[in-house]
């Protein structure tokens, strides 16, 4: 087993230390006995010497001192006069220097006032500037207003005609009921805009004039309400006179005037027959006459309002203009004192440094003199000096000679005795000062720490610091001692500390060694809790910095102070929570929960990374690379407080096995709170125990040690705090991303040899020590595998891993993939780029209806294989394989973000829901795995419980709790305590607790992911070649035009249809493309982006010419360069021939192809004409005409371009004149059209837009669902909607080749 990462403990045990200890002081007290003995002979020796040598001394210093005092007044004279002289002048200067400040304040003030005036004038200014304009606002509403209420004159008029009218018919006016039906409410949307009121107010006049008008209308009218009946009357009396004349029998007058009462009765009697229809329509139309007055009050009275909110809009941004100008003032007022101020700083300044330099050239000249009258008298003084050197030098040397010879023998005597001492104790301190400097060097200070946190980080931790056992003061206390002699000792000849040159320990440090202790046990007086606390968060901190950033963890328990006693270490979880396991865990049953976690995890360690291998953790390591243990302290403060029964017994078992695994425990005890007998408090050889007492007084409570003071170490100050948790936050959230190469995964696999007859193993990352795992499916319930994470845990590195990992194992033939990506992504595009020949069907960007054809398609593939399996009397893949020697692959679905599948309760989601089930439950035995990916399992709609439980492969990465219970099981919520990206938990036991199988996730960079699946598709280039090309769907983005799709649109529509390619269809299957049949209303209408129509018109077109060549275009061409890109270029860059028409001659060409359409006939069979409209809000003379004419010789058929265009949408598709419509908005549309002739716009093609638009023109919200390169054809004659991908502009070079009019194209 190995066992050699941990450094042994040496010195580190506080039980070798107490036998140093006591030998060094055996040792120093018998050196100190022979060095008392020796000291008092030595004694003698020197007090002789002394006396002699101190008379002599005597005499000579005398002489000396006097010399000296006299040199030293001389002196003092002489710089005191220069001094003098020297202070006159500096008073001077400075005093000069000081009026400098009142100088320049005065004028400072003076030249403010004059800035002050000049803002003060600016202001007055822009005040008067605001009064003349502050009454312009109220001007302009009163404008409106007035154009408002001239809008409404001719609707009033209308009314008081109408009211006239009504009186004459009825002799009153009918009482106007509520408008019961939506067509009798007259009202219209709230205007915008006072110009949208007057809008408004005329359509609603137009709409008035139209009702008074259809209400004069008729036979009935003209005659009763007109001179007609009068006339009619007259008439038949003068016939009736005439006729009496020529035939009556004389006289004749009598029977003339008879002819009046006839002619009376028949007038009265027709005007009687007349009015009752009249009265009848009366009644129906002048109550919608009043709603239409009502309506126009409504809108004007909006607009009046509109207009009083744009007055006051106005005026206040004049106030704010003018604010803003005052503000402009206030800052040049700010910007010139600032400058006034920095300019006299200037200039005084420059004065100031000038006097400044006459002080320094005093001063300078000052310094001269005094060093010169100095450097006169040191002379004078060194001579005095050498005299006094060279006296007491010939004094002393006959002394001197005798008094080194006696000492050279002293000291050798002494030097004897300190050799043999250090030779048996020295070796012992060094011992004790390495360790010291050990422990100082691998732990340093805090401030050191801080500046160079990366120095600290050892990826092995052979112990712990803790504190120290001060024993300096006991070995100096020994070495001290004088033993039996009183005797004196020279200075220079020996000392009696015996190891003088020998460097003594100030303490031993006591640290918790990884292969001694593995619980810090601390037992504290009630008044000294806090000091005990801060040993051991100085413990936590030490761990945190010398660890590698991300593998030390914290446990933290504090049942009494609810986490207070931890609260500095929280900020770390700002960085990332696991450091300190996301809080401070406080209840009964958290803390027996957190404990019972820790346990398992160590039954983890011991069972799946240790077991017989390695001893610790350390050497487990140093293979396990990126897989590698963290170390883990549990730091409770208060127990027994918080601790039951089951917790205390994690406890003991974490304290028991923390050597093997890295655990560090830290436990804080309050003496005064005993420990039940029925959980006792943690003893034996794994646990160092301290104690302070309520004076703050350390001691370790061991025999031989307790009698020393115990320092403890101090934790990092306040100051230092927030970079340290900056330094340890950063580097962990850093090293958190952990990168394990695929290379490195697949390095014991062959490329391309495996088969997949059997099973699929395919390697998708590591967990530690050399072991790589692998997903394995195909044998037993491991068929299918469900994985999830939440954003930015890993999945989509996971999912490439799978798909680049099987590719590599295993060829073409063996495994072939259907990936579809349902999120805002490109996750999959590499593969369709590259063209990996594994992938059969990529989905990017997926749509659901493209999910569902998929899921078809396999749902087919999964019927035939059965078929193919009954036919060959067989049940498993490898037994088809050996009856048929057919190679038939193992297929891999492969769905990211599948809950997008069902994010509606639609006809998809339940279409989806059943394929999947049904590939989930029959997949297994033909060869065909589901790999579903999602961020949570949780929501409303989602794949049924059965289904996902049929699923016994989960895959759980970073999530909440919750979803690590869906993924897993209810009493499996492992995953929650993943911390980093790419670390994952497999499972393959249906989720249960036994089957969890830690790993980290194989990292495969983009270029080099690029650069195997390059690889892979050379290996396999035959393959591709053999195999039909793949179904690629990229949402993102408009399909590209191809001959070949064009031609596969025009080969389902028939001859006599105008036909062409809109894009590909959003499923598998053929192309959507656009037949116009001679029917009527077969008329096509285009709203999309401008950025959309050209490629749509140009795709459809293009394919019309190839069907029809003797096709006529009529391009109407309203498009601007400001607005979007006209089509007329392409098409003569096509080889297309078009008539182009601008707006200015639209209403001629309209009326031509009218008489174009009435010439053919319904039954025509010539060549089709296509009308091209782009876009129709440009195309103002083809707008419906809101008048109305009264005159009786008006053309039944009149109407000029509107009514030609409108018999055109009408009667052109039948005789094989076909109209496509371009329009920007649903709105143009019912402005520029009737309804009726809207419904002649049949064929509809929608890009996106609102909700309401879309329901107004398919019967369908979905539009506004619609991606940029996705859009909808609805066909208003069954009601059926495809949606397809639009085509990019097609290259016209390629257009007319694929049409043969090269010379067509490169002529124009």
């Amino acid at each position: 087993m190995k066992d050699s990462s941990v450094s042994p403990a040496g010195l580190f045990d506080v039980r070798r230390q107490r036998r140093l200890l006591d030998g060094l002081a055996q040792r120093i007290s018998t050196s100190i006995q022979q060095r008392d003995r020796m000291t008092a002979y030595h004694a003698q020796q020197r007090q002789q010497e002394e006396s002699e040598l101190e008379r002599v001394r005597s005499e000579a210093l005398a002489h000396c001192r006097e010399t000296r005092h006299q040199m030293l007044s001389q002196w003092d004279q002489a710089e005191e006069q220069l001094t003098y002289q020297y202070e006159s002048k500096a008073l001077t200067h400075r005093m000069e220097l000081n009026r400098l400040g009142v100088i320049f304040r005065r004028k400072q003030a003076d030249e403010t006032k004059v800035i002050t005036r000049k803002v003060d004038s600016r202001r007055q200014a822009v005040l008067q500037q605001y009064e003349n304009r502050k009454n312009q606002p109220g001007q302009i509403k009163r404008k409106e207003i007035k154009h408002i209420d001239d809008a409404l004159t001719t609707l009033q008029s209308n009314l008081e005609w109408a009211r006239a009218l009504t009186i004459r018919r009825l002799d009153r006016l009918p009482d106007v009921p509520p408008a019961t039906d939506p067509e009798d409410d007259m009202r219209v949307p709230a205007p915008q805009s006072v110009a949208d009121t007057i809008d408004a107010i005329s359509r609603l006049t137009r709409r008035s004039t139209d009702v008074i008008s259809e209400m004069q209308t008729g036979a009935a009218s003209q005659i009763v309400d007109r001179f007609y009946l009068p006339a009619g009357v007259a008439a038949f009396v003068v016939l009736w006179a005439i006729a009496a004349y020529f035939i009556a029998p004389s006289p004749p007058y009598l029977w003339m005037a008879a002819g009046i009462i006839p002619a009376g009765l028949l007038g009265f009697t027709t005007y009687l027959i007349l009015l009752w229809p009249l009265k009848r329509m009366t009644r129906r139309l002048y109550p919608v006459v009043e709603r239409i007055h009502r309506a126009a009050e409504e809108c004007a009275t909006s607009g009046r309002n509109i207009a009083t909110q744009t007055a006051n809009e106005a005026s206040a941004d004049l106030i704010r203009r003018r604010d803003a100008h005052l503000q402009s003032a206030a800052r040049w007022s700010e910007e010139q004192l600032t400058a006034l101020e920095t300019r006299l700083a200037s200039e005084q300044a420059v004065l100031r440094q000038q006097l400044s330099q006459t002080i320094v050239e005093s001063d300078r000249h000052y310094t001269d003199e005094f060093s010169a009258v100095g450097t006169a008298m040191r002379s004078k003084a060194e001579a005095v000096a050498k005299n006094i050197t060279d006296h007491l030098t010939s004094t002393d040397h006959s002394l001197q000679q005798k008094r080194e010879t006696n000492a050279a023998g002293r000291v050798a005597d002494m030097q004897r005795v300190a050799t043999r001492l250090k030779a048996g104790v020295g070796r012992g301190l060094q011992r004790m000062v390495s360790t010291d400097h050990q422990v100082a060097e691998a732990f340093p200070e805090w401030l050191k720490v801080v500046q160079d946190p990366a120095a600290n980080h050892d990826p092995v931790i052979d112990y712990v610091p803790i504190g120290s056992l001060q024993v300096d003061t006991r070995i100096q206390q020994l070495l001290a001692q004088k033993g039996s002699s009183d005797a004196p000792v020279a200075s220079g000849e020996s000392t009696p500390q015996m190891l003088a040159n020998a460097e003594i320990p100030t303490g031993l440090p006591v640290v918790l060694h990884r292969r001694i202790q593995s619980c810090l046990l601390i037992r504290s007086d009630p008044a000294s809790m806090d000091a005990a606390v801060a040993v051991a968060h100085q413990f936590l901190w030490r761990l945190l910095c010398s660890a590698p950033p991300s593998r030390a963890k914290l446990t933290l328990i504090d049942p009494l102070g609810r986490g207070q006693h931890f609260t500095s270490f929280m900020a770390l979880a700002d960085h990332d929570p696991a450091i300190v396991g996301h809080r401070v865990w406080t209840t009964d049953q958290k803390i027996e929960a957190r404990l019972a976690e820790l346990a398992h995890h160590v039954e983890d360690v011991l069972q799946s990374s240790l077991r017989d291998r390695f001893e610790r953790i350390e050497d487990y390591n140093e293979l396990a690379g990126s897989m590698a243990e963290p170390y883990r302290a549990i730091a409770a403060v208060g127990f027994p407080n918080g601790l039951s029964r089951e917790a205390h017994g994690h406890l003991r078992a974490l304290i028991e096995s923390g050597l093997r695994c890295g655990i560090f425990t830290v436990l804080v005890c309050d003496e005064s709170n005993p420990w039940p007998s029925d959980i006792p408090i943690p003893s034996g050889d794994k646990v160092l125990t301290l104690r302070v007492d309520g004076a703050g007084r350390w001691t370790i409570p061991q025999e031989g040690l307790d009698d020393l003071p115990f320092h403890p170490l101090p934790t990092p100050p306040s100051s230092l705090r927030p970079a340290l948790v900056e330094s340890i936050g950063t580097a962990a959230v850093a090293a958190s991303r952990v990168e394990i190469p695929l290379e490195s995964v697949l390095a014991g696999i062959v490329e391309g040899t495996g088969s997949t007859a059997d099973e699929i193993a395919i390697a998708v990352g590591s967990q530690g020590a050399n072991r790589s795992l692998s997903v394995e499916l195909g044998e037993g319930v491991r068929q299918h595998v469900l994985i999830a994470g939440k954003t930015g845990s890993g999945k989509s590195t996971l999912l490439h891993s799978i798909i680049t990992s099987g590719a590599y194992r295993y060829r073409p033939d063996q495994l072939q993939y259907y990936l579809l990506d349902f999120k805002k992504g490109v996750e999959f595009k590499p593969y369709a780029d590259i063209g990996l020949p594994h992938a059969r069907v990529i989905g990017i960007e997926s749509e659901r209806e493209f999910g569902r054809s998929v899921l078809q398609r396999l749902d087919a593939e999964l019927q035939q294989r059965g078929e193919k399996f009954r036919a060959a009397g067989v049940q498993e893949l490898a037994h088809y394989r050996e009856a048929s020697s057919e190679p038939m692959p193992r297929i891999m679905l492969v769905i990211d973000e599948f809950q997008e599948l069902f994010v509606r309760d639609d006809r998809i989601a339940g279409d989806c829901a059943m394929l999947l089930d049904r590939l989930v439950r029959q997949g297994r035995s033909f060869g065909m795995h589901v790999v579903l990916s999602s961020q949570s399992l949780a929501g409303a709609y989602s794949l049924p419980r059965a289904t996902l439980g049929q699923m016994a492969v989960r895959i759980a990465m970073q999530c909440s709790e919750s979803d690590a219970a869906l993924i897993l099981s209810d009493d499996n919520t492992a995953a929650r305590l993943i911390s980093r990206p790419g670390e994952a938990i497999y499972n393959d036991a249906g989720g249960l607790a036994e089957g969890n199988q830690p790993f980290q996730v194989a990292w495969l960079p983009a270029t080099r992911h690029r650069e195997m699946l390059s690889a892979i598709t050379a290996r396999d280039q035959s393959y591709a070649q053999a195999m039909l090309p793949p179904v690629i769907f990229e949402g993102n983005r408009p399909c590209h035009w191809k001959p070949a799709l064009a031609d596969a649109a025009l080969t389902s529509q028939p001859a006599t249809t105008v036909g062409g390619l809109l894009g590909e269809s959003v499923e598998i299957g053929p192309p959507v493309s656009l037949g116009l049949t001679r029917n009527t209303g077969r008329n096509l209408l285009l709203i999309a982006p401008a950025s959309s129509r050209i490629a749509v018109l140009a795709s459809s077109l293009s394919g019309f010419a190839k069907q029809h060549p003797d096709l006529e275009l009529v391009y109407l061409d309203g498009t601007r360069a400001d607005e979007g890109e006209s089509l007329a270029p392409w098409l003569a860059a096509s080889g297309i021939e078009a008539k182009r028409v601008r707006p200015r001659d639209s209403d001629a060409e309209m009326v031509r192809l009218s008489e174009e359409v009435q010439q053919r006939g319904d039954e025509s069979d010539q060549p089709p004409i296509v009308v091209v409209i782009d876009p129709l809000e440009r195309f103002r003379d083809l707008r419906q005409d809101e008048s109305f004419s009264f005159s009786l010789d008006a053309a039944p058929g009149g109407g000029g371009g509107p009514a030609a265009f409108q018999s055109l949408l009408r009667d052109g598709p039948p005789s094989g004149v076909f109209v496509m419509l371009v329009c920007g908005s649903a709105e143009t549309l019912s402005r520029w059209l009737p309804r009726g002739s809207q419904h002649d716009l049949e064929l509809r093609v929608v890009g996106q837009m609102n909700q309401s638009d879309s329901s107004l023109l398919i019967d369908s919200p979905i539009a506004s669902e619609l991606s940029a390169a996705t859009m909808l054809m609805y066909d208003d004659a069954d009601g059926r909607i495809s949606k397809f991908r639009q085509c990019s502009l097609p290259d016209p070079k390629e257009v007319s080749q694929w049409l043969g009019r090269e010379s067509l194209a490169s002529d124009d």
